[in-house]
């Protein structure tokens, strides 16, 4: 029989919980509801199954990360949560990880709890990753892993002489990307990415974030 395991730890006790893939469901999610003290939660590779299950339940997992509000670490990277939604519902949240959605809200809120964000699998906008540091004021370290930083602002159409419309990739520049922080110093001290993220584009934008002391690009080890 498959086993998976959870790590739950509360302000007053940590255990680990075995259940069979057969129950996990169902008293996974009881013991989450049943312990709303609890702190720290990730969601491991035993459990991505729970991750697919968790696509059908629907609004009911958003439900029971709403009832958590002392959560200060939240890790799950198999199921594409929506960060805007999973940062309203954890109001203490200091550590997270999760996997992008396909479609990524950004955010308007400010989270000054947040210190450290992972995200995984997925497409960035430039500007979104600026947009994600503004709303998150004091960030200190931020890791993109299988996230493709996108540097295309738009396409703008173009006439040809042959009366064929040709198309212009129109990339984001720095003034872009000022605007985007409307004067916000950024803390960020710790960048970190991997394969696939364009850091040539990327490379512009260092300047402003005027706190970082370490950037990390797996592609060509910055």
């Amino acid at each position: 029989m498959d086993f998976c395991s959870a790590r739950l730890r509360s302000v007053r006790r940590e255990r680990t919980v075995t259940l069979s893939y057969r129950h996990c469901s169902k008293h996974f999610w009881l013991l989450v509801l049943e312990n709303p003290e609890l702190t720290f939660l990730h969601m491991s590779r035993n459990l991505q199954r729970l991750g697919t299950l968790a696509n059908e339940l629907g609004p009911f997992y958003y439900k029971a990360l709403s009832g958590l509000k002392n959560l200060i670490t939240f890790s799950d990277p198999y199921y594409r949560l929506s960060l805007p939604v999973v940062l309203g519902s954890l109001p203490l949240v200091k550590h997270l990880c999760l996997e992008l959605p396909k479609w990524n809200r950004l955010l308007d809120v400010t989270y000054p709890h947040l210190e450290t964000l992972e995200l995984k699998e997925g497409l960035v906008y430039i500007s979104d990753m600026f947009n994600i540091l503004k709303h998150c004021p004091n960030a200190v370290y931020l890791v993109f892993e299988g996230v493709r930083l996108e540097p295309i602002k738009y396409f703008e159409d173009m006439e040809c002489s042959d009366d064929d419309e040709e198309e212009e990739v129109v990339l984001f520049g720095v003034e872009d990307i000022k605007a985007v922080l409307g004067g916000m110093v950024c803390r960020l001290e710790r960048l970190r990415m991997s394969r696939g993220a364009r850091f040539e584009y990327m490379e512009q934008f260092l300047p402003l974030l005027s706190s970082l002391t370490k950037c990390h690009n797996e592609e060509d080890q910055h």
